[in-house]
């Protein structure tokens, strides 16, 4: 995949990414490099159906601050406001179910 997105190749990508996310789940790195690639070639809309979906299959593992700060910059940068909201809503959730 990281191949794949390096060569802005971000449809092949999405493909591996789906298969990789339901066959071993995905971590917020790779949601990072997804969208990442994704706001480089311009498909920012893509982002938010990413997202969308990461919010759909689960919580957010704060343990992974390098990724998540990777996902946030990524989805700021790319300028999905929503998303962002999006992202801060789960980690305020998983944050609160933790204690």
């Amino acid at each position: 995949m990281m191949e794949l997105l390096r060569q802005d190749q971000c449809d092949l990508a999405a493909k591996v990414f789906s298969t990789i996310q339901s066959e071993y789940g995905a971590d917020l790195d790779m949601y990072a490099e997804m969208s990442v690639a994704l706001a480089r070639n311009g498909l920012t809309a893509e982002i938010d159906l990413l997202i969308d979906e990461m919010e759909k299959g689960g919580r957010i593992v704060c343990d992974e601050s390098r990724g998540l700060l990777r996902l946030v910059k990524a989805v700021i940068v790319a300028g999905r406001k929503e998303s962002t909201v999006n992202i801060y809503g789960m980690i305020m959730r998983n944050s609160s179910s933790s204690y």
